[in-house]
Parts: C-alpha cells; sequence; structure tokens
C-alpha cells in the first residue's frame, strides 16, 4: 500500500520520519486442519492476529535516509523501549482504533481484554450504522481515575497525532456509576499528561460517531483507557470507537456508519534494521537502503 509521511515513536518521543514507497502489512494468526478418514476436515483458528509490518527503503535520497535512520537510533533504545505506535497511515480517515477497541466485541471470541474484569455479553439493539452484533459489559474495579501504568494493570491503547492534524474520536455505548473511556493528552517527551477528559458517549442506534479532539499542534499523542473517577460501583459499555485524523481546519464527517478499526497496537523491532549504501560512481553521490520489520507485540506481550 502505498503511504504519506509516517509518525513514529514510544511514551518518550513521536517524531516524523521519511515514508517508504510501500508498506507489507501481513497478520500472523493461529491456523491448523485436520482431515478425517471419511473425507471430511476440521479446522481450527484464532479470531485475532498480530500485525507484521516489513518497510523497505531502497537506496533513498540522503535527505529521506537521515530520517529514516530514526528506526536504527529506536531500536538500540536511545528514545527509550518498546512498544512503539505508529498510525496506520491509510486509515488516517478511517479508523485508527486497533481492532479490539474499535470493535469491543471482539473480545467475546479471543481478542485480549481491554479492562482488567471479565464482560458479560448481549446483543446490540437493532441500528442502521453497522454497529457490533454483540456488546460487553465491563465492572470497573480500578481506584479512582486510576492510568495506566502497564497494560496488565490497565490495558490502553495509542494513537500519535502529527503535529498538524488534529484527532476526532468518539465512543458508542453506555456507562453506570462514575465509569469512563479517559482520553490523555500527552505533549512530546512529558512525564505526565498535559489534558485529561472522559468522553461523552455516543447512543448504540444514533449516527454520531465521532465528538472530541486533541490537537496535534499542542499534543504528541492520546492515551485511551478504561477508568472510574470514584469508588462508586461502576459499569462501562463501550460498543464501539472511532478515530481519524484530519488536516487542523478541515471538519471531517462525523455521522455514519462505524468502520472497523484499522489502527496498529504496540509495535516492537523483529530483528536488526538492515542497511547498505551506495555511491553513483558518475555524480558521487551516496545513497542508502533501509530495511525494517516490526511486529506488533501489545497487547499479547
Amino acid at each position: 500500500m502505498s503511504v504519506g509521511d509516517l509518525w513514529f515513536g514510544n511514551t518518550e518521543r513521536f517524531t516524523a520520519i521519511a515514508a517508504p514507497p510501500q508498506i507489507v502489512d501481513d497478520r500472523a494468526g493461529y491456523y491448523d486442519s485436520m482431515g478425517f478418514d471419511v473425507g471430511g476436515q476440521d479446522l481450527v483458528r484464532s479470531y485475532s492476529a498480530a500485525h507484521q509490518l516489513e518497510l523497505a527503503y531502497p537506496w533513498t535520497d540522503v535527505a529521506d535516509a537521515e530520517t529514516a535512520e530514526q528506526f536504527i537510533d529506536f531500536r538500540s533504545g536511545e528514545y527509550g523501549a518498546a512498544p512503539f505506535w505508529m498510525p496506520n497511515p491509510i486509515a488516517y480517515d478511517r479508523n485508527l482504533f486497533e481492532q479490539r477497541w474499535a470493535s469491543p466485541r471482539l473480545v467475546e471470541l479471543d481478542a485480549p481484554n481491554i479492562s482488567v474484569t471479565t464482560p458479560t455479553w448481549a446483543n446490540t439493539a437493532a441500528n442502521s450504522y453497522r454497529q457490533p452484533a454483540r456488546k460487553g459489559t465491563w465492572s470497573v474495579t480500578t481506584a479512582a481515575n486510576a492510568t495506566p501504568l502497564t497494560d496488565e494493570t490497565i490495558p490502553y491503547t495509542i494513537i500519535g497525532i502529527p503535529p498538524e492534524y488534529t484527532l476526532h474520536l468518539g465512543c458508542t455505548g453506555a456507562a453506570t456509576g462514575t465509569a469512563v473511556v479517559r482520553v490523555e493528552s500527552w505533549a512530546n517527551g512529558a512525564t505526565s499528561a498535559g489534558a485529561s477528559a472522559s468522553l461523552t458517549l455516543l447512543s448504540e442506534t444514533g449516527n454520531t460517531r465521532m465528538n472530541a479532539t486533541v490537537s496535534g499542534s499542542s499534543y504528541a499523542y492520546a492515551k485511551v483507557f478504561i477508568t472510574r473517577t470514584s469508588s462508586a460501583t461502576s459499569t462501562i459499555t463501550p460498543i464501539s470507537m472511532m478515530a481519524q485524523l484530519h488536516l487542523t481546519g478541515v471538519t471531517p464527517t462525523l455521522t455514519g456508519s462505524h468502520i472497523r478499526g484499522r489502527g496498529w497496537g504496540g509495535l516492537d523491532f523483529a530483528g536488526e534494521v538492515a542497511e547498505g549504501t551506495l555511491q553513483d560512481a558518475s555524480t558521487g553521490r551516496h545513497y542508502q537502503g533501509l530495511s525494517v520489520r516490526l511486529h506488533e507485540v501489545q497487547p499479547w506481550r
């Protein structure tokens, strides 16, 4: 798939990196089949799968190579540890949430949980907007205003925001008590969130799908998770979530049908960053090639 510029990093640093001509996005899940002696067949597979990305920079221009070399710096730990996050460039105007957050009903099948408790399940109300067919209700048992430290304590997802873009997002569902879907806005390299807000949940039978924003001119990424604001008995039923990136000043379509999640979870480097150089004998100009492999490791780690 052809892509635009990339926005890559972790909770210590988010930065622009020159995009390769193409990103290969493969998915690796479990699959096994068995044939019977009477001619039948059985098949077992996972519903969830981890993304495996390959980014190739074939003898790029020196200017592009200098920015692409930042992958080597991230791989070596100069900007902190994994997981790393990168918004899917072809999903900016689709849905940047990873699948389990975009459609939490996938947790009923085999997707990693989006909270620390086991949900109960019911059918989603009849609607005309392609909402997931099932909805889960989670009891929220965290301390008041608890925030994620690791995915094991409070699961979370991150969406990077280029400086010239605004993140638009929303959650369809319902809650009791003081349960909320919290959005923390983080500046580049900050040690604490610069802003925090709870999403106003949207009707499962309505057509509004996004109703909140985070500006990339002020923040480098948004961290999204479930918590509660007091110790009151609380539950939350997030039916679907959507997130899009649009150039600041552009008004997106905030209503319509739900779009499946096409975002990537936390990534890590699968091996070293392969690099090489080439000199053009006729001009003396040097070119550099890079190859990067990234595997989705969070929430599976």
